[in-house]
């Protein structure tokens, strides 16, 4: 009973495990080195979807302002700085986004 217990959940959660291993490495990799990583991404045959993962991460990050802006004012209660905060945030994304498409087009291009 015990030995099916553990072989079901090594089964189980053995892959999930894996597999946010392997979507962190490459989240990571897309911010410290885009270039290789989208490289990777698109030679292994990963989903391409993981090059939106920076737009992802932004509308996150947007939902948790709404939700907890309340708080946030409280401790810093300028609205100036929020407001430079989220725009600057929201350009950095942009650019990012906008280089990892140019990537990952131009490896799938060279790729075929």
């Amino acid at each position: 009973m015990a030995r099916t217990v553990v072989k079901r959940a090594t089964e189980v959660v053995v892959p999930e495990v894996v597999l946010s291993y392997h979507i962190g490495v490459v989240a990571v990799g897309l911010l410290r080195h885009p270039y290789k990583t989208v490289q990777d991404v698109v030679r292994s045959k990963i989903p391409g979807i993981i090059i939106l993962f920076p737009i992802f991460v932004w509308m996150v990050a947007s939902i948790i302002l709404r939700v907890f802006d309340d708080l946030f004012f409280a401790f810093i209660p300028f609205i100036g700085f929020w407001w430079f905060f989220f725009v600057w945030v929201s350009v950095f994304t942009l650019l990012w986004q906008i280089l990892l498409l140019y990537l990952y087009f131009r490896f799938s291009s060279v790729m075929k």
